[in-house]
């Protein structure tokens, strides 16, 4: 109990720290060390699509090693950087194990991340498109294209 309640505390401190850290929407993380930045054009959404690919601390070029994936949703901006500290700290505790996390730029998060059109939100209403992206082409790319061992994981909004 005690140390489930010291997690807590040090996740809430994090949480706190990061909150002073917030970027604009759509800013790449300027985190060179273990990260890429790369694309894919999407039929489903026909348009081309960023993400951000940070890779394990222990990842080694050419390794057999695969790992879980990580996608956060409004990358680049405090979300990205809010789960890479969290994710460092509970992979330190063992709680976690070694995880690519893929940040996916946002272009309209307006027509991303709603459902149904909504009237005075002009854009509005593309989240099926948007699922069907992220399920369709951004998962089996990002297998593909790095040492994913297929156990995924959506974190935002």
């Amino acid at each position: 109990m005690k140390k489930t309640f010291r997690l807590f505390l040090i996740v809430l401190a994090i949480i706190s720290g990061l909150v002073t850290l917030v970027k604009a929407q759509d800013t790449v993380l300027r985190v060179p060390e273990r990260s890429k930045l790369d694309s894919l054009n999407s039929v489903v959404l026909n348009q081309k699509r960023l993400i951000q690919v940070f890779t394990p601390a222990n990842y080694k070029p050419g390794s057999t090693d695969k790992y879980d994936v990580l996608y956060v949703l409004d990358g680049g901006n405090w979300n990205t950087g809010l789960i890479k500290q969290v994710q460092r700290f509970v992979e330190g505790e063992a709680y976690m194990p070694p995880t690519i996390i893929v940040s996916v730029l946002g272009i309209d998060r307006n027509k991303d991340l709603t459902p149904t059109h909504l009237e005075g939100w002009k854009t509005s209403g593309g989240a099926d498109k948007f699922l069907s992206f992220i399920k369709t082409e951004l998962i089996p790319y990002v297998n593909k294209t790095y040492p994913s061992n297929g156990d995924n994981t959506l974190w935002g909004h």
